[in-house]
Parts: C-alpha cells; sequence; structure tokens
C-alpha cells in the first residue's frame, strides 16, 4: 500500500478552469485525461510484477499488429502479432532488436501511412544526435499525455514544493524567453527560470542565488562542478530542498559528493527525446523504477538474454502507445544494471544502476567490451578539479585534466599509479593539463571516450 507521508503530504488542489469552482477542482478535457492516467497509475504501481508483465505483453502486441499494417519499416514482422491473445516472454524476445543505426536509415519508413485521430496532432521529435546518429520521429498527443502525466507521479513521489521556484541548467534548444510563470501545468507552482549549461559555473552560481529555487535540475556533470571540492563546497542556495539530475550517468560518488555538500540525495531520472521519461528513481532508494505503464524495458547480456538482478545490459524499450512512430524492442543505446524487487512495496521493475552509452565502454585486448568504472576517485589527487579519459588505443590512455594549480611530480606518479590500479598495469597513460574540456553540441559532458574500434 500507499506510503503514508506520501498520501498525506500532498495538499495542492489542481488548478480549476473555473475560478467559482476552486475546490474540489473542474479541470479541463485534457487534464481530466492526465488525471485519469494518474489514477490507474496509483492502482498499477503496486501490482504484482507478473500482472504487469502480461499487462505490457498484451499492449506491446496491440502496437505491433498496428505497425506490421501500417508502418512499412515493420512489414516483415511475423503474422502471430496479429492475434488477439498476448504473446509469451519467449515469443515476444524472438522479435528482432532495433538498433539506433537502422531507425536512422529507415527514415521516413519509420512514420505510420495512417494514425487514428485521437493520436493527433503529431509532432516532429528529433533526438540531439550525442552519437553522432541523431533519430527523427513522431510524438502523439497520447505520448506527450503520458509524458506530462509520469512527470506529475514523479513530483507526487519525492513530494516536491511545487510552490517554490524552479531552475533548470542543461542545454536550452529555444534560446528564446526561459522564464515561466508556473513550473507545473496542472497544479498552484512556482516561476520556472532556464540557463544555458555552457554558462561560466560561477555566473551560474550567482544567477541560483539570486532566483533561490526550491528545486535544481542540471546534468551530473554540471551539478559536479556546482558543488565544488570537497572540503570546502560551493554553497548553493539553502533555498534548495531538492537536486534533480538527468542525461549523463549517475555515480555513486556524485550522490555522495551531494549528500555531503547539501544534505539532500540527488534524485535522477532515465529519459530520452524518442522514448520519453524511462525510469525514475524511487523516492526511497537510490535505484530506478521503470514506468511499465508507458514502456516494456528490458535488459539483456551479450547473448540476447535477460539479465539477472546484479548482472549489467543493453537497454531495450517499447514504447507502448506511439502509433505514428511505434519503436517495438529499441536500443538506445545505453547499459544498464538489472536491480531486484523494491522493498518499497511498489511492482515496478527495477533497474539498479543507469550506466551509460555503449559507446562509452573499454575496449580491451581481445576485443571485447568492459564499462569502465571508479575512475571517478582520481579527482581526489592533488588539485584535480574535472578529467576526461580517452582510450586511444588497446594500450594506451589519454587523460585530460583541468587543475586549479600544476600537480606536482609525485601527484602525478600517484595518479598514473592510480589508472594503472583500475583499467590495468599494461596501459601508457599521457597526463594533459588542459584550461577546459568542452561539452557536446548537446551540453552533455563525456568524461570516458573510446576511440578503439573493436
Amino acid at each position: 500500500m500507499a506510503d503514508d507521508t506520501t498520501a498525506s503530504r500532498f495538499q495542492d488542489v489542481p488548478l480549476s478552469t473555473d475560478p467559482a469552482l476552486a475546490w474540489p477542482a473542474f479541470v479541463d478535457e485534457a487534464d481530466t485525461q492526465l488525471f485519469s492516467l494518474l489514477y490507474q497509475f496509483e492502482q498499477s504501481q503496486w501490482w504484482r510484477p507478473a500482472d504487469l508483465l502480461a499487462r505490457q505483453l498484451a499492449q506491446a502486441r496491440i502496437i505491433a499488429a498496428y505497425a506490421r499494417e501500417f508502418v512499412p519499416a515493420y512489414a516483415q514482422l511475423p503474422s502471430w502479432v496479429r492475434q488477439q491473445t498476448a504473446p509469451d516472454l519467449e515469443r515476444w524476445q524472438s522479435l528482432p532488436i532495433l538498433t539506433r543505426e537502422a531507425v536512422q536509415q529507415a527514415g521516413d519508413a519509420m512514420f505510420a501511412t495512417s494514425v487514428p485521430e485521437v493520436q493527433r496532432p503529431l509532432q516532429r521529435v528529433s533526438t540531439s544526435g550525442s552519437t553522432g546518429m541523431p533519430v527523427t520521429l513522431a510524438s502523439t498527443t497520447i505520448t506527450r499525455l503520458f509524458f506530462r502525466a509520469l512527470n506529475v507521479r514523479t513530483h507526487l513521489w519525492h513530494l516536491r514544493d511545487l510552490g517554490g521556484t524552479f531552475c533548470h541548467i542543461r542545454y536550452q534548444r529555444d534560446a528564446g524567453n526561459l522564464d515561466r510563470p508556473r513550473w507545473s501545468d496542472v497544479y498552484p507552482a512556482g516561476s520556472s527560470h532556464g540557463l544555458d549549461v555552457f554558462t561560466d559555473i560561477d555566473q551560474q552560481l550567482r544567477w541560483l542565488h539570486q532566483r533561490q529555487p526550491a528545486v535544481l535540475l542540471t546534468y551530473p556533470s554540471n551539478l559536479d562542478l556546482l558543488l565544488g571540492d570537497a572540503p570546502s563546497f560551493n554553497v548553493l542556495p539553502d533555498s534548495l530542498q531538492q537536486i534533480r539530475t538527468l542525461g549523463e550517468a549517475v555515480s555513486v560518488e556524485l550522490r555522495d559528493k551531494c549528500l555531503a555538500a547539501t544534505g539532500l540525495e540527488l534524485v535522477d531520472q532515465y529519459s530520452s527525446m524518442e522514448l520519453g521519461l524511462i525510469a525514475t528513481q524511487c523516492p526511497q532508494h537510490r535505484h530506478y523504477h521503470v514506468q511499465a505503464e508507458n514502456v516494456f524495458v528490458e535488459i539483456l547480456d551479450e547473448s540476447g538474454r535477460p539479465c539477472r538482478p546484479g548482472e549489467t545490459g543493453q537497454v531495450v524499450v517499447t514504447d507502448l502507445h506511439n502509433l505514428a512512430s511505434p519503436l517495438l524492442r529499441y536500443a538506445p543505446g545505453d547499459l544498464a544494471v538489472a536491480g531486484e524487487s523494491c522493498d518499497c512495496g511498489r511492482g515496478l521493475p527495477v533497474i539498479r544502476e543507469i550506466l551509460g552509452r555503449v559507446r562509452g565502454t573499454m575496449v580491451l585486448r581481445d576485443g571485447t567490451r568492459r564499462w569502465p568504472r571508479g575512475y571517478s576517485s582520481l579527482t581526489r589527487v592533488g588539485a584535480i578539479r574535472q578529467l576526461q579519459i580517452e582510450q586511444r588505443t588497446l594500450d594506451s590512455l589519454l587523460i585530460r585534466l583541468v587543475v586549479s594549480r600544476a600537480l606536482t611530480k609525485d601527484e602525478s606518479a600517484t595518479l598514473v599509479e592510480r589508472v594503472h590500479g583500475i583499467f590495468g598495469d599494461y596501459f601508457t597513460v599521457e597526463l594533459q593539463q588542459v584550461e577546459s574540456i568542452p561539452r557536446q553540441a548537446n551540453g552533455k559532458f563525456r568524461d570516458f571516450i573510446c576511440a578503439v574500434d573493436p
């Protein structure tokens, strides 16, 4: 059952379309649909995992049958998707995995030739292209409604003070007015303010102190810079009640650093432009709950088998409601660690950790890949403020360093020794001190780059 604190804390009344009928609120048609979804989410999040899976597979078959008939890219799907019964998991996993490359190459063949009126109007959605492979698809009225509803559920889960000011520092696609009167469109809320992540860190800090936000949203790498160095961390506004992150992998070290510097637990979410909200951090733990009412997530090992709890695998996602550009068993290029059931009582699947892009893995001498871990601790050596590791060959690493002062000879030797301890002593290590390490065009930061073709 739901936590009593969660049930009693959120007292905000929705915005009413008629000021004379302020409570209970009378909302417009779109928000009526949103609250209908929220009501259903409140029930389904407590279902047994087996019941959730059965519903997901039934819905996935409906989408697959529609895709086979109306989406040219899926014309070769097997005929069993047209059956009225839901497939079992093994049959569903016999469908091919759809890669980003395949979506890009399919082009307009990913768009349905007929879309029900209830899903219209459509909007084009393009990914940032941080992989060098931007993907363009269509969002629908339904997918946008689910995104709004899942965001509201996340607010409810994490007891956010919607009446406070919200600040977001990230890549700003729209360079126009980034100030908004409200940051929640269904509840009374405080103002929203945006700042481009390419802004100097000192200026970001001044900007935050001017606006005194209750909630801050930014990329993990930018939060790391905002927090500064231990033990004399940068002072963030006392007004902050929650710090949210998105868009990049979050390390345990950053979570601990945020807690030490601010007394606040970092709250992360896993999303993408083409899929919307995929998983949200549990309100009681650091792991994530898949938003199973909207997406079906598989975490698969190199053989394509489902990972057991604790195992790392490729994320494969099926969008359960988009009829304009269906994504069936789509691999966005991410790695994650499968999780076990959560003691919070929710039956929603658990992802223990989001590791990041497959392209960020290290290539070993035998050509296999592994996820590089533990290197965030390297910043504790000397006066390192930021670093980026690039694997240039199977046997060589280049480490770019932003430092507040030059490293001593002993500090450089210690750093190389620790790199060997983490990655292997067969690597040659080159240290390169630079004034800054640029972000990608989409504002995100890559702290490990692999230039090796396996």
